[in-house]
Order: C-alpha cells, then structure tokens, then sequence
C-alpha cells in the first residue's frame, strides 16, 4: 500500500469468521492433548478464528471502504465442520481444519474479494482454507492416535479482525460485525 511505503500508518486487517466464548472453551478443552504433546506456542483461545479474506495493510483512509466492502458483500448462513488435526511442517503449525471449505463459505470469501476490488483495494492471491490454529512453532507433530474433535459450527455472521503485533504474538481485535442471511 502506498500509505506504508510512504511511512504513513496503516492497519492490518483480515475478514474471519469468530466463534462464541463457549465454542472456544470447548475446541481448547476438546484439543489440549494434542496441544500439549505437539509443545511450542499454544495460541490463546481468544485468538481462536477462522479467516475468511486475509486483507493486509490497510491505509486508515481505506478502512471505511473495506467496511463499505462487507456492507455489499452477501452470502447464506452455514454449517462448518473442523474434525482433522493439521501438523504443517514448513509453517510449524498444528491446526484444526476440515476437510474442505463449505460452498457458502466460498461464496462469502468471493463475494468479499469482488466487493473489494469494485473499492479498489488490491489483494493478493490465496487459498481459503477453513482452520483455526492451535500452536505454532511446534515440537513434534500431533499422531493419528491422538483423535481430533469434531466441531460443528453454525455460521451466522463474519467479522472485520484488525491484527497487532505484540509481545508473545498477534492481539486481535473485531472492529465491525456482519450477519449471513
């Protein structure tokens, strides 16, 4: 972005999808095995989400098009399911993921990319890949005898997420919320 090339401040955002307190607790609670034997940085539940559309730096003169972006941007309520346990070895992540993304969550990530680019603001390309990270920098990878938990979750609505950097790695925070029809 011009704005951070030029030294001005920009912020870091991305479109995600943001469990209840309850679901959280319950994927922390359903996943502390394998958390504690995959070792490294165990992400805090608060953190826990799904990202939807990464964005990236932002120019604040741009934010409330983006906003205006997930204003138009439309797609139905679903169904998602998280049921494997991912070890990715070249970010050292495990996560928990499902197998595919649901159609309407590509409907909704597409619909958020088109919003967009109709506002001029340029994305990179990138997969959607639904899942939620559990620890990074992990030390062993988590075993198939280590059974991951089912999540099913009932998607009512997306949220706008800026991230900040910290000590101990990124502070999220929802700074606008969308409901799915």
């Amino acid at each position: 972005m011009p704005d951070r090339a030029a030294g001005l401040p920009t912020r870091r955002l991305f479109f995600a999808l943001w469990p209840t307190d309850e679901l959280r607790r319950r994927i922390e609670r359903d996943t502390a095995l394998i958390v504690g034997v995959a070792g490294g940085r165990r992400i805090p539940a608060a953190s826990f989400h799904v990202t939807v559309l990464f964005i990236g730096e932002v120019a604040h003169s741009q934010v409330a098009e983006v906003m205006a972006a997930a204003d138009a941007a439309a797609a139905p309520a679903f169904e998602l399911t998280l049921d494997t346990v991912e070890a990715w070895k070249d970010s050292r992540v495990v996560a928990l993921a499902g197998a595919a993304a649901p159609p309407e969550l590509s409907a909704l990530a597409d619909s958020l990319r088109i919003s967009l680019l109709h506002r001029q603001i340029k994305l990179k390309r990138q997969d959607l890949r639904p899942h939620i990270t559990l620890v990074r920098k992990f030390a062993r990878a988590p075993t198939p005898a280590q059974a991951p938990p089912v999540v099913r979750w009932r998607v009512n609505e997306f949220v706008l997420v800026e991230s900040q950097m910290a000590r101990g790695g990124s502070q999220y925070s929802v700074i606008g919320r969308w409901p799915l029809a």
